[in-house]
């Protein structure tokens, strides 16, 4: 009996033994997660992996744990493992996912800061280049109309000065000749005078014939709109200038510190034109010459104040422009560069994981060192393209490439851009 004893001893001693460790559980759970994205997914594995799967589980439940069981579910996981590449098991853990959620929303708040800063930033950008420009167009044309003008203003002086002359040579022959009368004539030849005489009386006389006459001259009219021209340029150049001060924040506006530019009534006065052009207000006129003398002297001291009123507006607006082009200039070239670059990659970044999540191939470790080094590239690659700005304006070409959407496309792609220059080089 006793060597029946002995001999059954080590049999039952063998079935009570489980080879389980502490990993098994572990195991058997990775296992499962493996075999329930594979089948989830429409990934064709073989069918023995889920039996051995399930024999292990089994085994394990009953306490039958042996050295095959684990054997066979090492091999299971290694061809799930195989079989759902590039899915890994640490891509599918909860908290990986829950990681990988987490970046995707600091990323996205981030994506949507930038956006809300380079938006309002390229619009003041592209605002301030159009209105710079335009003022600059304004400014020489209102340089060489203010040079025609000038001229022009000395011949109808010199204009009006002869035929007054002329008109006070013959108003003194007349006088000498002609009877007096205080009674208004009513020849037909002399209705005029006689209108003229009346309205004298009323106080609203016309002006002289002779400066009308010169008034409506093809000399005077071209004048005239050349005045006009003039006084409208002043006008939409001051308004413009006044957009750009505010758009850079300068606070210097009146250079040369003139009067007329410190009240409203003043400003506006010295903006328009006084009508009629080229005339005296009515109140003034008269028909003698020496009325005709004053229009011409009125009428080129006006001329002469508002192209001195030109030249305060001209001065206001290129120093606007100069502090204009500077500093929207630098960050035009310097910053937003950058910052679209940066714009770009953070797209890249969004995309990549995005298909991440949706695939389970996020890999916390990886990924926050790859994002990193994108956005620092995209930094670097921005301030390069900001060096080489005016290398993309291209001499008598139709259209020049945008600097902005080059550093965009060169964040998002930063990888195609280092190849292009490992060629180049």
């Amino acid at each position: 009996m006793s060597d029946e004893n002995s001999q059954q001893e080590p049999g039952a001693s063998a079935e009570r033994w489980s080879y389980a460790g502490k990993n098994v559980p572990k195991l058997i759970e990775n296992c499962e997660r493996l075999l329930e994205y594979a089948s989830s997914n429409g990934i064709t594995a073989a069918h023995d992996i889920a039996a051995d799967i399930a024999s292990a589980r089994e085994a394990f439940a009953r306490g039958r744990w042996s050295a095959d069981h684990e054997n066979r579910l090492y091999a299971a996981k290694a061809r799930l493992s195989e079989a759902i590449r590039p899915v890994t098991l640490h891509t599918l853990c909860d908290s990986t996912i829950a990681e990988a959620k987490k970046l995707t929303r600091f990323y996205f708040r981030l994506t949507l800061a930038l956006v809300v800063f380079i938006v309002p930033a390229s619009m003041v950008v592209f605002t301030d280049s159009a209105l710079s420009a335009k003022g600059k167009e304004l400014i020489a044309e209102n340089d060489r109309i203010s040079l025609d003008l000038h001229n022009e203003l000395q011949n109808y002086h010199l204009s009006i000065e002869a035929q007054g002359r002329a008109t006070s040579t013959v108003d003194a022959s007349a006088r000498k000749t002609a009877p007096s009368t205080d009674t208004c004539p009513a020849a037909p030849d002399l209705v005029a005078v006689s209108v003229s005489k009346c309205n004298a009386a009323a106080g609203t006389t016309p002006p002289n014939d002779s400066t009308l006459k010169l008034s409506v001259m093809p000399p005077a009219l071209e004048l005239k709109r050349q005045m006009q021209d003039f006084a409208r340029n002043n006008r939409q150049l001051y308004a413009e200038t006044k957009w750009l001060i505010d758009l850079t924040l300068h606070a210097s506006e009146n250079v040369y510190d003139s009067p007329w530019m410190s009240s409203g009534p003043a400003l506006r006065r010295n903006l328009e034109l006084e009508l009629p052009i080229l005339m005296k207000s009515g109140s003034a006129r008269n028909d003698d010459s020496g009325d005709q003398i004053a229009t011409a002297a009125t009428t080129a001291l006006s001329a002469k104040e508002a192209i001195e009123d030109g030249q305060d507006i001209r001065a206001m607006a290129q120093n606007a422009q100069r502090t204009s082009d500077i500093f929207w200039g630098a960050v035009s070239t310097y910053l937003l560069p950058v910052v679209y670059a940066v714009l770009g990659a953070l797209a890249f970044i969004l995309r990549e994981m995005t298909e991440q999540n949706a695939r389970r191939t996020f890999y916390p470790a990886y990924a926050r060192l790859a994002n990193r080094m994108r956005l620092l590239t995209a930094v670097i690659v921005g301030t390069v393209i900001g060096l080489f700005d005016h290398a993309f304006k291209l001499p008598g070409a139709m259209a020049s490439a945008s600097p902005l959407a080059i550093a965009f496309i060169s964040g998002y792609a930063s990888d195609a851009f280092f190849a292009f220059l490992n060629r180049a080089g």
